[in-house]
């Protein structure tokens, strides 16, 4: 290559060495990789949209496997980051609270119904779900973590419809003396109605969640989707295929000869033991409880109305916050490094080995991955490195394995390296929710970018004290240093050269131009041609360039443009048109809400010149949009859950009624959330009130429907409540139990491991799914109550004051006698 000949101009060979110096090297480089303090070569491997990540990564491995004799000796390879790691533990711990799910509620329906009756109605479960599985599948859904998440919701609530079928077909047999047949047709049909309009209450509570708008709704819209078709898959199953079940299991007479025959009956009898002792004593302790709360309907009503404004008040002093989504434990943790803008690589990488090396060492860190040269930010891509970032990523160990919460080490990571000087340095957790913005995010727009800069420095200043802020920084990119050619377009002309000639000179000289390529073998390497790093760092020899204009004559820069030193903005962002400059911080030891609060408090008298203005968004945006559909979305259905009532009873009165209790199941939710010390979660929380809705409507729909069944049938009114709420206590109360115990294990972070045969204790998704578990546990316990007992006093209270206004006795009209 050295001995390479040019011909010059005159035809002379020239050798090229005589010329420049030849070099066989490396092109600059343009990013630093490490794994664990090691250099290394970062290979991330990233999935199309709608692919499987779990498939990919199982055959990457394979391929790693397959191809190991390749590796040379003394190279290692680590995989970091696996996703699908932290996907399968991620369905590994619902389809386990699945299984414990479903075997809680078999053991509550074994308790209250026996063992065929409850066999019978679990076996609703499966069914449903197989049914389910079928139209998700056509729908192109596949089991994601929401979707497992659903059908834990749902699994107490499927069975609800069965239950209340499979007890009326037992009592039609027991109490009316049907034969099965007739049992099997006539039970069903009692219900059919109120049933039909109870499973459609509680989806037209989820029906408005279907249009949940912006990301989070692209990520939360698998549930009311998985809970609709899974709710009408269960009603399909009680109506058609339980019926069927129970002409053929159960009949009541033959069971009954059966047991008289048998001497030893020890599940049989411990079954009738528990029925007597345990609900038979609840049944009288009911029956007293509505009876009183009946005699005594206006003290009744009070008391529960007093309770509800005494709960209010008190979970206003004592709430825990509100927050956007669940704070959760992270499985990693990043540290983005920003230097100032033209900041070599070099330089970039000491400042990241000097943060690499004061990260503490701490036994729940797996591996820390550094990558200098590039970013996390999708917009800083520009298929080059990024000579002025870095990230540092940090993977925990499983969360059953840490012997401390990843908070504190995150904490402990953050005050590590607070103090290293040199450029943005910013410590970001990883989370399981949909991606949003920073907590506290402000944009400060209006025309001058550089006073844009000046108020994101006033503001910085004004907040960077307040408790809890973290990781405080803008987006303004004062000055970037450069060197500036300007051409003299008349002069460039007058000399036979053009702006483009010149710098395609300037940029050759500095950044060089693939000038051909040079084959051996099979590889192929770019011939560079620029000058040498000695030059290319000089600015004389810059200001010393000669271009050779179309006439062959040499030409000096000097002649031609001027080479000046100077500063320029890095880069200018807008929004809707704007110049925007964001100031961006976290929250840390505090609920995110809270320390917004105070940095609006804060700037609440912040004086800003004309034109220009100041907005809060990022997760704060996302929260209000959020709540304000939701909001929107629990009003919707309400509507469409009274719609449904009216058509029930042919009645406003009696679904305003039912609608009082929703109000008053909130006492359990504000409860529940005091008693856990839970914040209340806008979207998890908020979804779990909305479904709480339509959950609790149902109850009141089963037994006030029946309440007036037993009314045509010429009972009073008063003994028809009682009457109503005794003989549908079984239903309502195994529905509610089967409900909460269906979600207990996920809220509780309480589960056993079906797969290792162990116990399963603060699980990676019990945080995430709390909120709303435990807006669901503590209303239904206490809106059962009040279904059973007000609901009835209630009734009672409206139909006296109803008749009374519009069914009024009229005083008789004097009778005319006529005498022939």
């Amino acid at each position: 290559m050295r001995d390479l000949v040019i011909k010059s101009t005159n035809d002379k060979p020239i050798y090229i060495r005589d010329l420049a110096d030849v070099t066989y090297g490396f092109k600059d480089r343009q990013t630093f990789a490490r794994t664990d303090g090691r250099e290394s070569v970062t290979l991330v491997i990233k999935k199309r949209s709608g692919a499987n990540i779990i498939d990919i990564v199982d055959k990457a491995k394979q391929i790693m496997v397959d191809n190991k004799n390749l590796i040379p000796p003394g190279v290692t390879y680590t995989l970091t980051g696996d996703q699908s790691k932290y996907i399968k533990d991620t369905l590994h711990e619902l389809e386990n609270g699945i299984i414990t799910g479903i075997l809680l509620v078999c053991l509550i329906l074994f308790f209250f119904m026996g063992l065929k009756n409850a066999m019978l109605v679990a076996s609703s479960i499966p069914l449903s779900f197989l049914i389910s599985f079928i139209v998700l599948s056509m729908m192109g859904i596949t089991l994601n973590m929401i979707v497992l998440f659903t059908l834990i919701l749902v699994l107490g609530i499927i069975v609800d419809d069965a239950i209340v079928v499979i007890e009326n077909i037992y009592r039609h047999q027991e109490k009316l003396d049907f034969n099965p047949h007739d049992a099997a047709i006539d039970g069903p049909r009692e219900v059919v109605f109120p049933v039909v309009i109870a499973t459609l209450t509680i989806i037209a509570s989820f029906f408005p969640l279907l249009f949940f708008p912006g990301i989070v709704g692209d990520f939360m819209k698998y549930l009311p989707i998985t809970l609709i078709v899974c709710l009408l898959s269960s009603l399909f199953v009680a109506m058609i295929i339980s019926p069927v079940q129970a002409s053929v299991f159960i009949n009541f007479k033959k069971e009954k000869e059966k047991s008289q025959k048998k001497k030893f009956r020890p599940i049989a009898k411990f079954l009738e033991y528990f029925d007597e002792k345990f609900f038979g004593t609840s049944l009288k302790l009911y029956e007293r409880a509505v009876r009183k709360s009946l005699k005594y309907r206006k003290s009744s009503v009070a008391l529960m109305f007093t309770i509800l404004v005494a709960v209010f008040m008190l979970y206003g002093a004592m709430n825990n916050g509100v927050e956007f989504f669940p704070n959760v434990e992270p499985r990693s943790s990043n540290i983005n490094i920003t230097t100032p803008v033209g900041t070599n690589i070099e330089e970039t990488n000491k400042l990241t080995q000097k943060i690499e090396s004061k990260i503490p060492k701490d036994k729940n860190i797996e591996s820390i991955i550094v990558n200098v040269g590039s970013s996390n930010n999708p917009l800083d891509f520009t298929g080059e490195g990024i000579p002025n970032k870095s990230v540092v990523t940090i993977n925990f160990i499983d969360k059953t394995k840490r012997e401390i919460s990843s908070f504190r080490t995150v904490e402990e990571i953050r005050k590590a390296i607070a103090d290293v000087p040199g450029g943005v340095i910013e410590v970001a957790k990883s989370t399981m929710g949909p991606p949003v913005g920073p907590p506290i995010n402000i944009e400060i727009s209006g025309d001058d970018f550089v006073q844009l800069g000046h108020l994101s420095d006033q503001i910085k200043r004004e907040i960077r004290d307040i408790p809890g802020l973290t990781d405080l920084a803008d987006n303004f990119d004062e000055t970037k240093p450069e060197i500036q050619v300007i051409v003299d377009r008349e002069k460039a002309a007058l000399y036979g050269l053009s702006t483009a000639s010149i710098g395609s000179t300037v940029r050759t000289a500095i950044n060089g131009f693939a000038a051909s390529k040079y084959r051996v073998g099979e590889d192929e390497y770019d011939v560079t041609v620029r000058l040498n790093k000695s030059e290319r760092n000089d600015v004389e020899t810059i200001q010393n360039l000669f271009f050779t204009n179309k006439d062959g004559k040499k030409v000096p820069i000097s002649s031609v443009a001027k080479v000046v030193f100077s500063g320029s903005i890095g880069a200018i962002n807008r929004k809707d048109l704007k110049r925007v400059v964001t100031v961006s911080a976290n929250a840390e030891g505090r609920l995110g809400n809270d320390v917004l609060k105070d940095v609006q408090s804060k700037l609440a008298n912040f004086k800003l010149p004309e034109g220009y203005s100041i907005k809060y968004t990022g997760e704060s945006e996302d929260q209000a949009e959020s709540s304000a559909f939701l909001g929107k979305a629990f009003i919707i259905s309400l509507l469409l859950i009274f719609f449904l009532m009216v058509i029930e009873f042919n009645s406003v009165r009696v679904p305003i009624l039912i609608m009082i209790s929703i109000l008053l199941s909130m006492i359990g939710v504000f409860i529940g959330l005091i008693i856990t010390g839970t914040p209340f979660g806008i979207i998890m929380s908020g979804i779990g009130v909305i479904a709480l809705g339509g959950i609790v409507v149902r109850n009141a729909i089963v037994m006030l429907d029946f309440a007036k069944v037993l009314q045509q049938r010429g009972i009073e009114r008063d003994e028809a409540l009682v009457q109503a709420g005794l003989i549908r206590m079984r239903p309502i109360f195994l529905t509610a139990a089967a409900t909460i115990l269906g979600i207990v294990p996920l809220a509780s972070g309480i589960d056993f491991d079906w797969r290792t045969f162990s116990w399963l204790i603060g699980g990676e998704n019990t945080a995430f799914w709390r909120p709303m578990g435990i807006s669901i546990i503590f209303g239904l316990m206490v809106s059962t109550f009040l279904t059973l007992v007000i609901t009835p006093t209630l009734y009672s209270i409206s139909d006296d004051l109803f008749n009374r206004i519009f069914h009024r006795n009229k005083k008789a009209e004097p009778e005319v006698v006529v005498e022939k």
